[in-house]
């Protein structure tokens, strides 16, 4: 009996590897098995997990089974795609924070420039009663005619 290096191409273990890569690299069994519904636990064993660890595509352990880098080279070869290496990621260090310069408050804005009426502010030079007397508001009291 030959012994084979790949699975069959459209074999179970083909589309498994396949479906394994491009879902991540790793999976649970039973979201694999869900594409299958037609296989049973021991089916699935013998045409899926066992091939792919034979071959040394996958390692499974007793609910996931993950692709190894040989079985990730094998879907890219298959596919004609090649992953260029990734960079290892080289971190920055963070720039202290500066605080904008303080400006100084414009009044103006705040506060309305007032009554633009003639007469509007009269209101302010009633006196108001404070006990039995009458005060101005800048404080001056008024005299009583009585």
């Amino acid at each position: 009996m030959a012994r084979h290096s790949a699975p069959c191409l459209g074999s179970l273990a083909h589309t498994s590897i396949c479906m394994l890569v491009s879902l991540g690299g790793a999976c649970l069994k039973e979201r694999l098995k869900a594409q299958f519904p037609d296989e049973n636990s021991d089916s699935f064993y013998r045409k899926v997990t066992a091939p792919l660890e034979r071959y040394g595509y996958a390692l499974a352990d007793r609910y996931s089974l993950k692709a190894t880098q040989d079985g990730k080279d094998y879907v890219a070869e298959y596919f004609g795609q090649t992953e260029p290496p990734v960079p290892p990621y080289v971190g920055e260090i963070a720039q202290p924070r500066v605080a904008p310069t303080p400006r100084p408050l414009n009044f103006a804005k705040l506060y309305g420039g007032g009554s633009r009426r003639d007469g509007a502010n009269d209101h302010r030079d009633i006196p108001s009663v404070m006990g039995n007397q009458r005060v101005l508001p800048n404080g001056g009291v008024v005299a009583d005619d009585a």
